[in-house]
């Protein structure tokens, strides 16, 4: 099984990625789910015109449980280790459910601070590798109107798109050499899918920093 304390020490370090995220967008991200008695978003994010967008941080660690192992499809698991091949079929529950999760918050939180109630709701995920559907979510989420968009943090976007260009051969002699030389920077990004759907969409400019799914 997967202690609660990894499952604890795993959210907070994920919740640590994206308030960095924001701080390098020159972002102000406040953590408000240490505020007050109710459940409520992680962050509260605003720029210099005030607040901008509130944001929900899951991580999903298993991409299903199988009975007859007694373990789950993760790899946060160490009973699944030498159980033997195994496969996983697409399931959109624990997205789901992590989406309804996140709209109880922000419900909560607009009651507790109805001046907020028309800022957008970001859900940004972080997945297990067998638990990993986020590509394949669609945009239009009607099931999820307070739901503006969903995220994930992606690293090097840039160095992927440039050396998805390069032959076989050079790949291969950069990665002998350990060359980065006249790549672009190492760096960490937005995902994001805009829920078409959304009552609150996200602010444009917002969108604008981050990468957009096709």
């Amino acid at each position: 099984m997967i202690s609660d304390a990894t499952i604890e020490q795993e959210s907070r370090y994920n919740e640590d990625i994206v308030e960095k995220r924001f701080k390098s967008l020159r972002l102000v991200p406040e953590r408000l789910d240490r505020q007050g008695p109710r459940s409520r978003p992680e962050f509260l994010v605003s720029d210099s015109s005030g607040p901008l967008l509130t944001c929900e941080v899951k991580t999903i660690f298993s991409g299903g449980f199988f009975a007859d192992r007694n373990a789950h499809a993760s790899t946060e698991d160490p009973a699944l280790l030498n159980t033997g091949v195994f496969s996983t079929g697409i399931d959109f529950g624990r997205i789901r459910d992590n989406l309804r999760d996140a709209e109880r918050k922000y419900r909560c939180l607009i009651e507790d601070r109805p001046s907020l109630q028309a800022l957008p709701l970001l859900v940004v995920f972080f997945f297990d590798p067998f638990a990993d559907f986020f590509d394949l979510y669609p945009s239009r989420m009607e099931e999820f109107p307070e739901v503006s968009g969903i995220a994930r943090v992606v690293s090097d976007h840039a160095i992927r798109q440039v050396a998805e260009k390069m032959s076989l051969n050079e790949i291969k002699a950069r990665i002998e050499a350990g060359s980065m030389r006249g790549l672009p920077a190492s760096s960490k990004e937005f995902l994001l899918v805009q829920n078409e759907c959304a009552i609150n969409p996200l602010p444009d400019y917002f969108v604008e920093m981050c990468i957009r799914c096709d």
